[in-house]
């Protein structure tokens, strides 16, 4: 599952892995920790959420003893595609979301359709256009196009209708989705 990054008032639920910050993912984190007056905490995995009245309440982590619940405002889920654990297949092709369980846009459920032969050709594989659908504002919407849930954002690798390996726009997509997405948010009063 995905890493959980706490800030009072927003949490962010994402997937870091080895990746170093760059000077911009550096200056979102000061963003984050200044002018949202927040905390970012790492290396936390989510496990569980809560939803009520059409918001997300909490988000879980895993620690040493039992899970620990984090509340927050808004939530920003950036747990990345396929290739960064946010989304995840079975051994029979079916694909989700793991954490909140967005319906996923174009994902095939079939892993014979996952990839092409060509594996750097100009088309790229259906697998990696697969992901959660979002708004204008950057929110995830449902099946039917609303907003899933009021206070949850999503950035970088699993957005739907983006190949990044293709494209070769991986850290490009993920940094200024994020910075777009938690633009929007900060616009919302809580």
């Amino acid at each position: 599952l995905g890493l959980f990054f706490g800030v009072f008032g927003l949490a962010i639920v994402g997937q870091i892995g080895r990746m170093q910050f760059t000077p911009m993912a550096e200056a979102l984190r000061a963003h984050f920790e200044l002018d949202l007056r927040g905390r970012m905490d790492l290396g936390l995995r989510a496990i569980d959420f809560r939803a009520e009245n059409g918001k997300v309440a909490w988000v879980s982590t895993r620690a040493s003893a039992r899970p620990v619940r984090h509340w927050a405002q808004r939530f920003l889920l950036a747990t990345g595609g396929i290739l960064g654990g946010g989304i995840v297949g079975d051994p029979t092709g079916q694909v989700e979301e793991v954490i909140f369980h967005l319906p996923l846009n174009d994902a095939p459920q079939d892993r014979k359709q996952w990839f092409h032969r060509d594996f750097m050709g100009p088309t790229g594989h259906r697998i990696f256009l697969g992901g959660v659908r979002v708004n204008e504002a950057f929110q995830p919407v449902d099946a039917e196009g609303g907003v899933a849930y009021e206070n949850l954002w999503a950035a970088g690798g699993l957005l739907a209708d983006s190949d990044p390996i293709a494209e070769r726009s991986l850290e490009g997509v993920a940094i200024a989705t994020a910075f777009r997405a938690v633009q929007r948010m900060s616009e919302v009063t809580p």
